[in-house]
């Protein structure tokens, strides 16, 4: 009799075990229909799979006659797969959340109820039935800050056409009270128009409130259609913030028939009419104190395209994912020594995350300068896309997900992430990169956030704009474009470190401003130069970061005009855009 209670309760184990393997199978099978990632085909093989292991195994543990080494092998099995199906679950709701989490579904805009600094408004109920101006940009959101300002006092409320005659209107009474979203009130406090200078100390701010705006599906599919991509790079370490210089701006023009990407990148410091502004043109990368909206306006106006999608990273954010991903093959053009002392190799370089960073940095080296260093930050961009279209890199999901935490923003709904994941691993295509570089003339000028003093600029060249328009075109028409990226990649040089030598007139030297009749392509053509600068001096340089300006606000008004505050060219290195752009405050930047 008790033989039989014990036999009857190992056979109870064997099932309690059979019964736990199915609930894991049908959580696994639950979180893959969920996260919607894998194509039909897969799909089915994926179930069809779950499904005969299930039977096996099940088999053998709830059938009675079966003898006990075979029953307990596949105790064990199921035990084993038990644990795995809940750790693959884990870890893909873990995915689904973090591209939840990174994907902002909702757009966030701070408004502010101005009244002039000598009013005698103190309180937003001092406002009621008085004229409030507000800047008639019929977008949503301030048709939402309008109603939303109407719950709490009524007003009268006088549109404005630009804002500039909106800040007048308060200035010169003719409205008693302003509604002014962040960015827009940062833009005027930086306005070099007369009649509004010192329009922060002349205002005060009575009242400050939030909306919230869900961001709309512009009803593309990302699988079929062509988009753009605005990629943002902030020239600091940590989490990614949106309001903050931008010195790296490109635009990724994808079209997904063809599996051709077309990388464009505009330099930092062109000289651009920012979005909603009036009087002085200003870099680009100042564009991104006023919002990341501003940034996008501004290149939509320059390009004269639609940008449907933002990637906002920063330093932490290249470091961690190329270690994530146990380092990238990135392709240079040049033997060059970068300004820490890591050593590249014309042709492919397998480069660590550090390693990574120095490369897209260096700008010094070369003469073509900061153009240069734009081609190196798009050939990382094509190094980055290469590893992650492999299959191996199904394997580093996790690790690449922890290193992307606070480190990127994107305004990409998550369906469309997991739609384009989705076709990749269906199609298994290769695709067409294609780098294409806006260029200028080097000059000085006075800027919109900096009207106080002239400032390193880069006066564009018409004809490379019209040609990186016509590229855009192509694709979207859906040509193919010559790969900017050859050679052996089967060839991977390593990085070596050694001391850094710089030429000493490399920090001092004054290059003449001449016009630029060429545009630079993707092709690289024989020059008379030298692509690289000699690289020799008797004093090594220190193997430490630069320090560079904060980027979340705006760097202090300086009383030396030769200096940048904004860490361009001083106005002692004024070069074209096809020459080394020297700067004596940030050996790299």
């Amino acid at each position: 009799m008790k033989k039989k209670n014990n036999k009857k309760r190992k056979i109870t184990g064997y099932k309690i075990v059979g019964m736990l393997f199915m609930i894991c199978s049908i959580i696994l099978l639950g979180i893959v229909l969920l996260s919607n990632v894998l194509p039909i085909k897969y799909l089915s093989i994926f179930i069809g799979v779950l499904f005969l292991i299930n039977i096996i195994i099940n088999f053998f543990l709830f059938k009675r006659k079966i003898k006990k080494k075979p029953r307990r092998f596949f105790t064990v099995i199921a035990l084993l797969l038990s644990v795995l199906f809940l750790a693959a679950s884990f870890y893909i709701y873990k995915t689904l959340g973090f591209l939840d989490d990174m994907s902002i579904e909702y757009k966030e805009y701070t408004y502010n109820v101005l009244v002039k600094a000598d009013s005698a408004y103190k309180d937003i109920a001092d406002i009621a039935d008085k004229n409030l101006g507000y800047y008639n940009d019929n977008s949503d959101a301030t048709k939402k800050a309008l109603s939303t300002l109407a719950k709490k006092v009524k007003t009268v409320n006088d549109s404005y056409g630009n804002l500039e005659s909106l800040a007048t209107g308060l200035l010169d009474k003719k409205s008693d009270a302003i509604l002014l979203e962040n960015s827009q009130k940062a833009k005027l406090e930086k306005s070099g128009n007369d009649s509004i200078k010192g329009f922060a100390d002349k205002t005060r701010v009575i009242y400050t409130f939030k909306i919230k705006m869900l961001i709309k599906s512009d009803g593309l599919n990302v699988t079929k259609d062509v988009f753009n991509i605005y990629i943002s790079g902030m020239d600091q370490y940590g989490k990614v913030v949106e309001t903050s210089r931008s010195d790296v701006n490109m635009v990724i023009t994808v079209n997904p028939k063809t599996k051709q990407i077309l990388l464009t990148n505009i330099p930092r410091d062109y000289y651009v009419q920012l979005h909603d502004t009036d009087g002085y043109k200003d870099k680009l990368t100042h564009a991104g104190i006023y919002g990341l909206d501003t940034s996008v306006a501004t290149i939509e106006d320059l390009l004269g395209i639609k940008i449907n999608y933002y990637f906002k990273v920063n330093f932490s954010s290249l470091v961690n994912i190329v270690d994530a991903l146990g380092g990238v093959d990135v392709y240079s053009e040049y033997d060059f020594q970068s300004w820490n002392g890591y050593n590249f190799t014309k042709g492919y370089n397998h480069v660590s995350g550090k390693e990574a960073l120095s490369f897209v940095r260096e700008r010094k080296t070369f003469n073509a300068g900061d153009n240069q260093r734009g081609k190196n930050q798009q050939a990382m961009i094509e190094a980055i896309f290469r590893k992650c279209t492999k299959p191996s890199i199904i394997i580093k999901y996790n690790s690449l997900l922890n290193s992307l935490e606070d480190s990127m923003i994107t305004d990409m709904p998550m369906r469309n992430i997991i739609k384009l994941a989705k076709m990749q691993l269906r199609d298994s295509s290769k695709w067409t990169i294609t780098s294409n570089s806006l260029t200028g003339t080097g000059s000085m000028d006075y800027t919109y956030t900096y009207p106080y003093q002239s400032l390193y600029v880069t006066v564009p060249d018409e004809e490379s704009i019209k040609l990186s328009k016509e590229m855009i075109e192509k694709v979207v028409n859906g040509e193919i474009l010559e790969s900017s990226y050859g050679g052996d990649s089967s060839n991977v040089h390593g990085v070596t470190k050694s001391a850094v030598y710089r030429a000493p007139s490399s920090a001092t030297s004054t290059t003449t401003i001449k016009k630029k009749t060429t545009t630079t392509k993707k092709v690289v053509t024989k020059k008379k130069e030298k692509a690289v600068k000699d690289q020799t001096t008797e004093q090594p340089v220190e193997d430490t970061q630069p320090e560079t300006q904060p980027v979340d606000t705006p760097p202090a008004p300086t009383d030396d005009p030769t200096i940048d505050p904004d860490g361009g060219n001083p106005s002692g290195s004024v070069s074209t855009g096809d020459s080394n752009q020297t700067d004596t405050n940030n050996p790299e930047t």
